[in-house]
């Protein structure tokens, strides 16, 4: 099952604890017809609708659009060591730290 599917599948369990497409879009601010182009065509919800549709009927936004927020690998999964902080910062270091820097003095 390809992310479409997931997205597509996720959407249509919204819709179903919402109970029906129009109530579906009157929460989303939407007409009904636009709801019906989500599923039908586009097969996913726009990025602006994700996360007031997962407030609103607890679906995941993972499973509402996985292409935009994906699943992160908890820390346990990382290599040793963990991952780079980002931005790739790490602690400042102190003058003299530097093994050669203390060779050449």
């Amino acid at each position: 099952m390809d992310d479409s599917d997931v997205m597509r599948i996720a959407l249509e369990d919204a819709i179903k604890i919402t109970g029906t497409q129009s109530e579906f879009a009157r929460r989303r601010g939407v007409a009904q017809p636009t709801v019906h182009d989500w599923l039908k065509r586009m097969k996913r919800i726009p990025a602006e609708h994700v996360l007031a549709t997962e407030a609103d009927t607890g679906v995941s936004r993972h499973r509402l659009r996985p292409d935009i927020y994906p699943i992160e690998n908890p820390p346990s999964s990382q290599p040793h060591g963990g991952a780079a902080e980002p931005g790739g910062s790490h602690a400042p270091e102190t003058p003299g730290s530097d093994p050669a820097e203390r060779l050449r003095a």
